[in-house]
């Protein structure tokens, strides 16, 4: 994750072709984020824990959404 501001992130992975799987953490005062990637066939799965009072946003391609505080899936 890149960190916008000390109480956000933005979750905008690259998947290069010679990785299956990658995790990045960082511990907020609320809490520890936790963003990971795993491909799975011809889609990527994407899992976010957002830690209470944090904001959050994905983007990957064309896809961009705000996370929500807690566990987010999602596969593209």
């Amino acid at each position: 994750p890149s960190l916008d501001s000390a109480e956000s992130f933005l979750f905008a992975p690259t998947v290069p072709a010679s990785l299956k799987y990658a995790r990045a953490e960082y511990d907020f005062k609320g809490g520890k984020a936790v963003c990971t990637w795993q491909k799975e066939g011809e889609h990527v799965r994407f899992l976010a824990d957002v830690p209470v009072g944090v904001k959050a946003s994905f983007r990957f391609g064309n896809t961009e959404r705000e996370l929500n505080e807690g566990h987010n899936e999602l596969l593209i």
